[in-house]
């Protein structure tokens, strides 16, 4: 294992070549304001009034964050270049050589504290500003707290059906543990912001393992921890196969030690999550058989993952839910599309900025080690055939089952860089760097944004929606909005009101039979009639009001 001192090439800082005092203060101070804007894009200031609010959106917010990177990267880059000497005394570089002294298994830890425990403060914030929502929090909590009282995966909000006729994810059914424990959607979100943390363990592992360097390892584990698309898949409300993320991680590195019983085991896990990770089985199977000389393991697993779907679109979905697999329809343009429509969505522009922008933070590497690039399709290709443009957005979860391999791949590209060519090992260091420069750059808006941005939500009136709406019988049948779901979650009969001007909410409470309906003009579906309107409806359809203040109502049949 390198020295950590091997972090820098500048000579040591000796007595005859002292630095002025002051130069070192103002190049630490511009350091640390730079850091202080990439971690809080400098909201702590606009709180503190000491500068003006940047304005509505991210874009703005993200904008100083990189740029606070651009300046920090190049201006070292520049220090150890031409200043050596005050590179070495740099408070930054010691904090990272100090760092480098501590045992790998320190650092990750302290990193999977400081993630897990970020993305769930800003999820639980979410929550409280009535920012989670019935899709898809709502959907998996109820599922989950009715299969702990004895009905499994049942859905109302599905339209009474067992989720499993949706999507196929039983590993569901393992979360009643914890729910049990805290009955809330809230432990849904944290489960899930240190399941996504728990990535940071065998990546560093598989890193060090292959590197037998701890630096090159911790550097990856950074990259993951600024990774937007994965940040962005946990502030997205919550979704089953995020769970899984880590196990993909362990499955190849427990192929590659020959430990297939274990591999095996994680890859039940990982099909348990959603029907469409057997894409990530299938793949494995290939990679196993052609690059591992796994033959009969390869080919069982290609043809159980393709069986596996088939059975779960074509016969188990449509018998649970009586409909046909839903989410075929996104692909539902490939079966008659001729050569000259297959041209014109390889020619389309918008699916070719999505894949560079995939590959990007890695500076293209995963094409450099074809083997694992294969592991990185499956979900690629999904995401770029399917004809919903929300699905190659990296504000979303479609990235989950396709981040864990884009780490993998990379890594062993650029083993495979510095095993083949000397001018990448004797310029190694700087190889990393410029790795982990990139992936800053594309880290996006900081956590301190979103949870800045919930939390100016979070006022006494969401306060008072919130308290109200845990008032409501856990017995009773519930019609709300979306974004009003999740608090009162923990039933078997919850609705919520259609995004369309027919049926009516007061037609939707006697279609739905609700003995309860909350409505709140902030989230009033668009295009629907008013809700004076409703109201009236629904009072001389027999409800009455047991709440009113501020334009949110509670009304009880």
């Amino acid at each position: 294992m390198k020295n950590a001192n091997s972090l820098t090439k500048g000579q040591p800082f000796e007595e005859g070549g002292a630095v002025p005092a002051f130069v070192l203060i103002l190049i630490s101070t511009a350091a640390a304001v730079a850091l202080f804007f990439f971690f809080t894009a400098g909201i702590p200031l606009i709180q503190a009034g000491l500068l003006a609010d940047f304005g509505e959106g991210k874009k703005r917010y993200v904008k100083a964050a990189r740029l606070s990177v651009l300046l920090l990267g190049t201006g070292l880059m520049l220090l150890r270049w031409k200043c050596p000497r005050i590179f070495d005394r740099l408070w930054l570089v010691r904090a990272a050589r100090r760092t480098l002294s501590f045992p790998l298994g320190t650092n990750i830890a302290v990193l999977f504290f400081i993630y897990g425990l970020t993305l769930s403060a800003v999820s639980v914030l979410r929550h409280a500003a009535l920012e989670t929502r019935a899709f898809d929090l709502g959907i998996f909590a109820q599922a989950v707290w009715t299969t702990l009282h004895g009905s499994f995966l049942y859905s109302s909000i599905k339209e009474g059906i067992c989720l499993m006729g949706d999507h196929v994810s039983p590993l569901l059914a393992l979360l009643t543990a914890p729910y049990a424990v805290w009955p809330d959607p809230r432990t849904l979100l944290i489960l899930q912001a240190f399941a996504a943390a728990a990535c940071l363990f065998p990546l560093a592992q598989f890193v060090e393992e292959k590197f037998l360097d701890k630096k090159t390892a911790l550097v990856f584990a950074l990259m993951y921890f600024f990774f937007m698309p994965t940040r962005a898949a946990v502030h997205e409300d919550f979704h089953p196969e995020v769970l899984v993320e880590p196990l993909m991680i362990w499955a190849f590195l427990w192929l590659e030690r020959g430990r297939m019983k274990l591999f095996l085991l994680a890859l039940a896990v990982i099909l348990a999550a959603k029907e469409n990770m057997s894409g990530i089985v299938f793949a494995f199977g290939v990679y196993a058989g052609v690059f591992k000389k796994k033959r009969l393991l390869g080919l069982a697993l290609a043809v159980f993952s393709v069986a596996y779907l088939f059975f779960c679109t074509r016969w188990l979905v449509p018998h649970l839910s009586g409909k046909p697999y839903l989410y075929t329809g996104f692909y539902s343009h490939l079966a008659g599309a001729d050569a000259a429509g297959l041209m014109g969505m390889l020619a389309d522009p918008e699916r070719w900025e999505y894949l560079l922008k995939v590959y990007l933070p890695f500076l293209y590497l995963p094409f450099l080690d074809p083997p694992t690039l294969l592991l990185t399709l499956p979900v690629l290709v999904q995401n770029l055939l399917s004809r919903n443009g929300v699905a190659r957005s990296f504000n979303y979860h479609y990235m989950t089952g396709l981040t864990p391999f884009l780490f993998i791949s990379s890594a062993a590209a650029l083993l495979h860089l510095r095993t083949r060519f000397a001018g990448v090992r004797k310029h190694f260091d700087i190889f990393l760097a410029v790795l982990l420069w990139t992936a800053m750059l594309r880290a996006g808006a900081p956590e301190y944004f979103y949870g800045w941005e919930s939390a100016r939500h979070i006022t006494a009136r969401t306060a008072m929606i919130r308290s109200e709406m845990a008032k409501i019988p856990g017995t009773a049948v519930l019609l709300t909005h979306n974004n009003l779901v999740p608090q009162a979650v923990n039933r078997f009969g919850v609705y919520q009101f259609d995004y369309a001007p027919l049926p009516a909410k007061a037609q939707a409470a006697v279609k739905r039979k609700a003995g309860y309906v909350a409505m709140d003009a902030r989230f009033w579906e668009p295009d629907t009639p008013p809700l004076e309107s409703e109201k009236r409806a629904l009072l001389a359809g027999g409800y009455r009001v047991i709440f009113e203040k501020d334009d949110f109502l509670i009304l009880q049949k």
